[in-house]
């Protein structure tokens, strides 16, 4: 797939839908989605917490019937115009061996976060459909709000601005950059449809 063929989703405008699933690892504090959507309605967007975001089974929120459906029904419904992750850990790829993504081309929206959620990103990027690499509802709770960080974010989701401000130390050739850990997506390329890394860049995040 060219880059000219990849499909935008919408910028985000005032009235859209923000729904907050978490398809990985339980959170800690599942007030930090209040708090994120809080923040997400001072942008003038309206906000939903799935029905099992704040559930808990073992390490992952939720199993993976609820978990998985959680996501195809933001997926599905029409009014949801982003999806936002709570947070990253482990459990993605349980959820992608049996979720169907093909309806993003007919329905694109944005899916937002990092982590175990760069599977998400893969498959996102397999249907032809961009997504946002960009911090989750921790970030985005008023407690933990980094200001540069909500602002770029904003720009890009309801401005359709470029990402900018990550400067490379050192020279490569390609189309696709990806910043996640090697792990992540070692294991993406075991499991789930990654696009071809022959004229892609990887670059391991800190940490």
């Amino acid at each position: 797939m060219t880059e000219n063929e990849y499909i935008m989703p919408p910028a985000l405008k005032e009235g859209d839908l923000v729904e907050i699933i978490s398809p990985a690892s339980a959170l800690a504090d599942a007030a930090l989605m209040d708090d994120a959507c809080q923040t997400l309605q001072h942008w003038g967007l309206r906000t939903r917490i799935a029905q099992h975001a704040g559930g808990k089974a073992g390490h992952f929120a939720g199993t993976d019937e609820e978990r998985l459906g959680d996501l195809m029904n933001a997926l599905l419904d029409p009014d949801v115009k982003c999806i936002l992750c709570s947070r990253g850990g482990y459990g993605v790829l349980r959820l992608l061996e049996k979720a169907d993504l093909s309806c993003l081309r007919n329905d694109p929206k944005w899916i937002i976060g990092f982590s175990d959620v760069t599977a998400f990103h893969a498959d996102f990027s397999h249907q032809g459909v961009c997504s946002l690499h960009a911090p989750m509802a921790k970030a985005l709770a008023h407690s933990h709000s980094n200001k540069s960080v909500l602002r770029s974010m904003r720009e890009i989701l309801m401005n359709g601005k470029q990402a900018s401000g990550w400067k490379p130390s050192g020279k490569g050739k390609g189309k696709t950059l990806w910043r996640e850990s090697v792990s992540d997506i070692f294991n993406a390329g075991h499991s789930v449809s990654v696009p071809g890394r022959g004229n892609n860049i990887v670059y391991r995040r800190p940490g």
